[in-house]
Order: structure tokens, then C-alpha cells, then sequence
């Protein structure tokens, strides 16, 4: 079973599109991502359901650990 349902695919479905043709900037950093480069769905910070676009993988993924260790109580690195 997928990790994620069918909206999720659809909408990333979209942006696949989108970063194909090379101009989508990363929600994140605001950096180009390249077609070639692993990218996420990214979702609005603090919710599971509102999606805030592509973001480079590193990027998402660097975020919600951030999230995740200010909700243990653990100070977030500067980067």
C-alpha cells in the first residue's frame, strides 16, 4: 500500500509536470530545481494535509527533522 492516497499522487502528478520543463523554484530555498534531482511534495509547515509545492528533497526532509526535534524539545541547528 502507497504511503500516500490518491490526492497526494494526483497533486504531485501536477508538479512533476512542472519541475519536468526546469523552472519550478524549491518552496524551500528558493533555489531551481534541476528535472534530474529528487524532489518532494512539500506540505505547509504544521499541517499533513495543505501542500506548499516542490521542494528539493534535502530540503523537505532537512525540515521535518528540524520540526521534529523542536517538538522533543531539542534546539533546531541554525542551517
Amino acid at each position: 500500500m502507497a504511503l500516500y492516497g490518491r490526492q497526494h499522487r494526483r497533486v504531485r502528478e501536477v508538479w512533476a509536470k512542472r519541475v519536468a520543463l526546469g523552472n519550478v523554484a524549491c518552496v524551500r530555498c528558493g533555489d531551481l530545481i534541476h528535472p534530474s534531482e529528487p524532489w518532494d511534495l512539500g506540505h505547509v509547515d504544521g499541517t499533513a494535509r495543505e501542500y506548499a509545492g516542490a521542494e528539493h528533497r534535502y530540503c523537505n526532509r532537512a525540515a521535518g527533522a528540524r520540526l521534529a526535534r523542536r517538538r522533543r524539545g531539542r534546539r533546531s541547528r541554525p542551517w
